[in-house]
């Protein structure tokens, strides 16, 4: 894999092995030191989308109740509150990693101008053969295609490492204690003027 692709390199030259090390770590680093931050917009937008559907859902079940005070208005605005907040983490998430994705093609972009524009000075310098280029424009790929699958896997990643901490967050949370309530019943149990149905079905 990687230490066999970059041991190639290197026994064909050293600077060319260098500048891809380079740039790898350069790409570890930036991705490692932006993992909290992302992981922290998709709780976030995590939980505003929950809350948004949770009023939705709170508000069209108690839309009797809602019409008989007449807050309808109040209501609508809640939810398009609640929506709005999840829309703009959302964007917020979107521009992240889409500033993210431009950085990683440009620094792999950069390195592979680098490392060709050197490879074509070298062959002119007879310093390499067309044969030894081409190889190193191989292991190029060998060195950073894993990387760049990663890169593209990355908003997934994080996604799932979000929802692993709120998975996590619940079980790490105290069980609660239930302690029934005894009771001694006398008598009898009468119900009176009860009635239950589905929609218009009685």
């Amino acid at each position: 894999g990687f230490i066999v692709s970059i041991s190639a390199v290197a026994s064909i030259n050293g600077y060319f092995a260098l500048i891809m090390l380079i740039a790898v770590i350069v790409f570890v680093y930036a991705m490692m030191h932006s993992a909290n931050k992302t992981t922290a917009v998709e709780i976030e937008d995590n939980k505003n989308w929950v809350e948004a559907w949770r009023h939705t859902s709170d508000v069209m079940g108690n839309i009797s109740l809602i019409k008989q005070s007449a807050s309808e208005d109040y209501e609508k605005d809640r939810i398009r509150e609640s929506f709005n907040k999840g829309v703009l983490t959302t964007i917020k998430g979107g521009r992240l990693y889409n500033s993210m994705a431009t950085w990683r093609t440009l620094l792999i972009s950069t390195s592979r101008v680098i490392v060709l524009g050197l490879s074509v000075v070298f062959l002119k310098d007879e310093v390499l053969t067309l044969g030894q280029i081409i190889a190193l424009n191989t292991y190029m790929g060998m060195i950073f295609g894993p990387f760049i699958r990663i890169g593209h896997m990355w908003e997934t990643i994080q996604r799932s490492t979000a929802n692993m901490k709120k998975s996590m967050g619940l079980l790490d949370q105290d069980t609660e204690k239930y302690e029934g309530v005894e009771t001694q019943l006398k008598g009898t149990v009468e119900f009176k003027n009860v009635s239950f149905y589905h929609d218009d079905r009685k």
